[in-house]
């Protein structure tokens, strides 16, 4: 079978960063995900860098070349990347060094991007209407943010795992990977202007966060929940402390509250398998969430049901926790036949799980209301899927419901907000801690800012902790 040509680079950006957002029987290397709001800084300004403060972000001059924020070795990596994959990975969806350096030589040589595509929807377009170059249009979609990144973002590298980890542009030769580029050039921008927007408040935000430590920090936290309907909780994935405090966390919260429903969400358990499903596409695919069942998991289906934080789903299932799967499998299935290795944890693939998974709490929250109005909704997942950074995140689409968005790390502070950037990554803040740690924003301006940075609360679980 031919090698497609324009794969690696993808596979390249996304070597080293951790499993952000889940890929379940995907590829082992996900993302996380910036909001839609300028903030006080418009996406106009943001683009053409007209102010004095955007010029912070700049790199020396307006003029960067493309190939600065390319990483040293690129093609070495490729290869011992493939290496790697070559065994477990079908032939049509991966290339090889040599091909991809047919890519990146012309980045090299600074070639000027066009202007970004025209702004249609490319899924569903019959074929006769697809841009005749569709590998040029998604080499200059990806140009175009790479040279947007090294405009705003270069002085910043080094501190903007955020970009890395979440809005990494895709090469791929495919429809989905040029409306994902368009995306990320948009939310590029975006996250430029929230930068300058915290970056410009007196005290940056210092004076508005607060910190609690030890089992204050636990009680506090759960004390706060009494009138709350909706919860995020976002984790970087395969830490076992955050899963182990996780469980101690929502075990106390059913305990704290017994005369409300607690009732559990994750991705990390799948929905039935859509049927029939085998003349899907992405462009005719939509689960209809009353149509297919969505029922709670059992303790006898754990076996099947689990494979990722067997202990806490184990735990909390022997405590009675009712917990719903949020995952579809028959969507996973479309995205590897249509979709290629660096798409797999791209801008567009994400957003379009998230859109599934809301439908699904929608449906179940309404469900549960009729007869318990006061339940207490929790939702764990990647904090690519929560954080109020991510572009179309999980908490957005319930506004309505004000959700709270809580981070979960282990050691130290999450480096995919925007503190790590504003405040920098030797700020006292990002210290290692030994006890139990927990941040949140107090003030009028609360819930702004948590939005502005990605967290109402963020937890910093110590390596050792006793899960009581």
């Amino acid at each position: 079978m031919k090698m497609n040509k324009y794969m690696g680079i993808g596979c390249l950006l996304l070597w080293g960063v951790l499993p952000l957002a889940a890929q379940k029987n995907l590829l082992p290397a996900g993302r996380v995900l910036g909001q839609s709001g300028t903030a006080g800084m418009t996406a106009k300004r943001a683009a053409a860098g007209s102010s004095a403060r955007a010029d912070v972000y700049r790199a020396g001059t307006a003029r960067q070349p493309v190939q600065s924020i390319l990483p040293e070795g690129t093609v070495a990596r490729l290869k011992r990347f493939i290496n790697f994959r070559r065994k477990n990975i079908p032939a049509s969806r991966y290339t090889t060094a040599d091909d991809i350096k047919q890519f990146i030589d012309p980045m090299r040589a600074n070639q000027e991007p066009v202007n970004p595509a025209e702004n249609i929807s490319l899924l569903g377009v019959p074929a006769s209407r697809v841009p005749k170059d569709l590998k040029r249009a998604v080499y200059n979609s990806y140009i175009n943010v790479i040279r947007l990144w090294n405009l705003y973002f270069k002085q910043q590298e080094d501190l903007m795992p955020l970009l890395k980890s979440v809005f990494e542009p895709t090469v791929a030769p495919t429809f989905t990977s040029l409306q994902g580029n368009k995306m990320t050039f948009f939310f590029s921008r975006n996250l430029a202007a929230k930068i300058a927007w915290l970056h410009d408040r007196p005290t940056r935000g210092r004076m508005e966060i607060t910190s609690v430590f030890g089992e204050t920090a636990f009680q506090t936290f759960i004390s706060r929940l009494e009138k709350e309907n909706l919860v995020f909780f976002g984790e970087i994935h395969h830490h076992q402390p955050v899963h182990a405090f996780l469980g101690k966390l929502i075990r106390q919260i059913t305990k704290q509250y017994p005369n409300r429903r607690v009732v559990l969400f994750t991705e990390f358990i799948d929905l039935p398998r859509n049927i029939p499903d085998s003349y899907k596409t992405l462009a005719t695919y939509y689960r209809r969430v009353p149509q297919t069942p969505v029922q709670r998991v059992q303790l006898n289906e754990f076996s099947q049901r689990v494979d990722y934080a067997h202990a806490l789903f184990l735990d909390l299932l022997t405590k009675n926790v009712e917990i719903y799967p949020l995952e579809d499998p028959t969507q996973k299935v479309i995205f590897w036949k249509e979709q290629m290795i660096d798409e797999d944890s791209s801008v567009f693939t994400l957003t379009q799980r998230n859109k599934v998974w809301a439908r699904v709490i929608e449906y179940q929250m309404e469900q549960i209301r009729k007869t318990d109005p006061n339940a207490l909704f929790l939702v764990y997942a990647g904090m690519g899927h929560t954080s109020w950074l991510a572009p179309l995140s999980l908490p957005k689409f319930f506004a309505n419901e004000h959700p709270m968005v809580v981070e979960i790390t282990e050691e130290k502070p999450s480096n995919l907000t925007l503190l790590y950037s504003v405040w920098g990554k030797e700020d006292s803040f990002f210290n290692s801690v030994q006890v139990l740690n927990l941040h949140f924003w107090k003030g009028k301006d609360a819930r702004l800012l948590a939005k502005q940075t990605g967290f109402n609360y963020a937890f910093v679980v110590p390596k050792q902790i006793i899960a009581k």
